[in-house]
């Protein structure tokens, strides 16, 4: 029995290592130091017909907010405008001529002066031309106070299809304005002037700076009201703001050159009108967003007529 044993040890012992000869000679660290190199590369290898190369990607900066925390207006990023909300505060877009209502796009656009937190509005009637279009009065109220105010928007020039074009040298008829509804009968318009050093091109597109600094007091409120004008093609519109001075630390805020004071017009009137029929409601905030309790409650749209 002892020698079956030892006669079983000794071919298991030889089976092993049997085995473990192809192994040691097929490889390892051996192998490659016993002065076999392998060959080096002759190019770059090619990817197989029909493969799609990913685009090389960049890190960059954001923000979570498209403005200043201490930003008067209430929807900057115009989310409300992209869910089709018509309340006291959100920006409103009507005709110049005539005040009849329309609904703008608002698209995300990384890119933009808004960055990832905001939106870009496209203010472009549907049947806009290449020379003639029909102008678009867009506005919002905020909250006034104790001046100086400081006021700015970023502006893209778009064709009538909406693609970027150059921005026209004399602005292609738009123009962002302050209006004081206080002062409606008088020089109540204070207009923001193009900064010509305040540029920047991304995706196409060419963002110029619009701002300025009102020196009066805004009683009641203040609306910021841009408008197209009637030269074809349309614009984008990305991170208006008014800022107070005296909400800011001394040397936080960069002002812009004073505001060119002018008469308010006639439109302008009707399109403070306008905007002051939007019905005053205060929804739940479980009601506005569907949780909880209850239906989402329909935004009130200007103009309807509501039971009391």
């Amino acid at each position: 029995m002892k020698i079956q044993n030892l006669a079983s040890r000794f071919l298991v012992s030889a089976l092993v290592s049997a085995l473990a000869l192809p192994l040691v000679a097929c490889g390892g660290d051996d192998a490659v130091g016993a002065g076999i190199t392998p060959p080096a590369p002759t190019g770059t290898i090619a990817p197989p017909p029909g493969t799609i190369t990913p685009p090389l990607r960049t890190l960059t900066e954001g923000t979570l907010l498209p403005t200043t925390t201490q930003n008067l207006l209430l929807d900057p990023g115009f989310a409300l405008t992209e869910d089709g909300g018509q309340i006291a505060g959100a920006f409103l877009a009507v005709y110049e001529q005539g005040q009849g209502q329309l609904a703008l796009d608002v698209r995300l656009d990384s890119t933009s002066p808004a960055g990832f937190a905001g939106g870009v509005v496209l203010a472009k009637e549907p049947k806009a031309g290449a020379e003639k279009s029909r102008s678009i009065q867009f506005l919002a109220a905020f909250t006034g106070g104790k001046g100086p105010f400081v006021a700015k928007v970023w502006v893209a020039s778009v064709n009538e299809a909406g693609a970027p074009r150059a921005f026209p040298e004399d602005g292609g008829g738009f123009e962002a304005t302050i209006l004081d509804p206080a002062r409606s009968s008088g020089a109540g318009a204070a207009v923001l002037a193009r900064d010509p050093e305040k540029t920047k091109v991304a995706n196409g597109r060419t963002w110029v700076l619009y701002q300025g600094t009102l020196t009066r007091d805004l009683v009641g409120g203040g609306m910021m009201i841009m408008t197209t004008g009637t030269k074809g093609g349309g614009f984008e519109l990305a991170a208006p703001e008014i800022v107070a001075v005296s909400a800011v630390a001394a040397g936080g805020l960069t002002r812009g050159r004073q505001m060119r004071i002018r008469d308010m017009r006639a439109s302008e009137r009707a399109a403070i009108a306008t905007y002051g029929r939007i019905p005053k409601q205060l929804v739940p905030a479980h009601a506005r967003t569907g949780a909880g309790e209850g239906a989402v409650v329909p935004r009130p749209n200007v103009g309807r007529k509501t039971k009391r």
